[in-house]
């Protein structure tokens, strides 16, 4: 592995970066489709999220029309 060194290929990096967004966004859709509300209205406060906030933030998603990831669908990792 040449990663200490900094010699990783484009090509791989480019491929784990492409995977760990997938993986990541993935385990966070699963996570909100399962515990959904319920989630955020019992541990919300420990990320100063309140319920309002989160009805603020879903409200504006929901007038911008933002695309919204799913598992399997296209994510893209920029590289640095």
């Amino acid at each position: 592995m040449h990663a200490h060194e900094g010699r990783v290929p484009f090509w791989q990096a480019l491929l784990v970066m492409e995977v760990a967004a997938l993986l990541g966004a993935s385990f966070l859709y699963l996570l909100a489709a399962r515990a959904g509300r319920g989630l955020v209205y019992r541990h919300g406060r420990y990320m100063h999220l309140t319920p309002e906030r989160l009805d603020r933030a879903e409200r504006w998603l929901s007038r911008a029309g933002v695309y919204r990831h799913r598992p399997g669908g296209p994510a893209s990792a920029s590289p640095p």
